[in-house]
């Protein structure tokens, strides 16, 4: 047997966790296996944390006139960047609802939203909208060159809202609301 097929055939073997997990469940079951962890409150308040960042300099940036926009590309540059790391700060947000809650696999990133959709964390119309966010995240990363920063400037004076609604629908349902102070 030659050596790289013996480091093959150990490697398969030692990483096939597969009868392990068959083995696991027919003995103690389906539901009893399937591991959940909690939502981390931590994890989602910081993506808020760096949310609000990039969405306090998106504001900023819509202050600007579309010509002026237009003719800054270094203004352009930022906006594209705040922009794609906004919607990538909802969409770890949303994966990690999806693994704690132990949802079904999203098969891309706009399914991620519409995982949330189905089991009821948002309605359809703010689904929608956070999908074509997804698709708009992915062109900003593959197609950039594609982009027409005339519809940059138009994303952030109108749809800033809709990760901003993504944020409220969040919080309301999966971070306890602040204990009220206790007077002495």
């Amino acid at each position: 047997m030659k050596r790289i097929d013996f480091e093959t055939q150990i490697r398969k073997a030692y990483f096939d966790f597969l009868p392990v997990i068959q083995h696991t469940k027919m003995h103690i079951g389906k539901e009893r296996f399937r591991c959940r962890v909690m939502i981390s409150a931590e994890k989602i308040t910081d993506k808020f944390g760096q949310l609000d960042e990039f969405l306090a300099i998106l504001k900023g940036m819509r202050k600007t006139p579309v010509g002026k926009f237009l003719k800054d590309k270094i203004l352009i540059g930022s906006a594209k960047y705040y922009l794609q790391v906004s919607v990538e700060c909802c969409l770890d947000i949303a994966n990690h609802i999806i693994a704690a809650e132990g949802f079904r696999a999203p098969k891309d990133y706009a399914d991620s939203f519409k995982v949330l959709e189905e089991q009821g964390v948002f309605d359809e119309e703010l689904g929608m909208k956070l999908r074509q966010m997804a698709k708009f995240r992915n062109r900003l990363v593959h197609l950039y060159g594609e982009i027409d920063d005339g519809y940059v400037h138009e994303f952030i004076e109108k749809d800033l809202r809709d990760i901003l609604n993504f944020k409220a629908v969040i919080a309301a349902k999966f971070l306890a609301p602040p204990e009220p102070k206790q007077s002495k």
